[in-house]
């Protein structure tokens, strides 16, 4: 679920830019400039929170031209741009085959110079938030990565606010004790909370 790993350059204190919802009212050309805003900055990578397209279509012929259209709006960012789904990206059963066959995987780890990130899924896997066997991943990489300096955790919905925060509270409970940083989108609005000793932003 990224564009490619070609890195820019491999500092050990690197930086990374995050690409917040798109959808819900796309105004055409937005991502395409802040791509090359993204360029200037030149980031290791690039972290999102969800919600690329509209979605919320069963219509595959709809969802492609949808992905066209942020594909090429995207196709000149220069650093690696990692997926984190959203519910306009994947909300049904047909949207979810097409983010599979797109991008293979809807949930995922990788550690970048001694970094760990975790990215999950919050759209819902047959009607559970954070099924138990995406709990049991990330406790893996958890526990191949118990010395990493940092974990920073991306998803699209920010689930410590929900009355049921699912599959998400069993996640809280793997990071106890590690240095670690929370971030969500879908409010559209910026928020930040200290919580477990860390800090978690929308």
């Amino acid at each position: 679920p990224w564009t490619h790993l070609d890195f820019d350059n491999d500092p050990q204190n690197f930086k990374f830019a995050i690409v917040s919802d798109r959808a819900g009212g796309v105004r055409p050309g937005i991502l395409a400039d802040a791509v090359s805003k993204l360029n200037l900055l030149v980031p290791e990578f690039v972290m999102s929170v969800g919600d690329f397209i509209p979605g919320n279509t069963a219509d595959r012929a709809q969802l492609a031209k949808e992905w066209a259209e942020f594909d090429a709006e995207l196709k000149d960012l220069k650093a690696p741009f990692f997926f984190v789904p959203g519910n306009h990206d994947m909300n049904n059963g047909v949207q979810r085959e097409v983010w599979m066959e797109r991008s293979g995987v809807p949930f995922y780890s990788f550690l970048y110079k001694d970094v760990l990130f975790l990215a999950l899924d919050t759209t819902g896997e047959k009607g559970e938030i954070i099924p138990d066997h995406q709990v049991e991943a990330m406790r893996k990489a958890l526990e191949k990565h118990h010395d990493a300096r940092w974990t920073f955790v991306f998803m699209h919905h920010p689930l410590w606010l929900y009355d049921n925060p699912a599959g998400f509270a069993k996640v809280e409970e793997l990071l106890i004790g590690r240095n670690y940083t929370v971030i969500a989108g879908h409010f559209h609005r910026y928020l930040h909370d200290w919580r477990n000793n860390a800090n978690y932003y929308i």
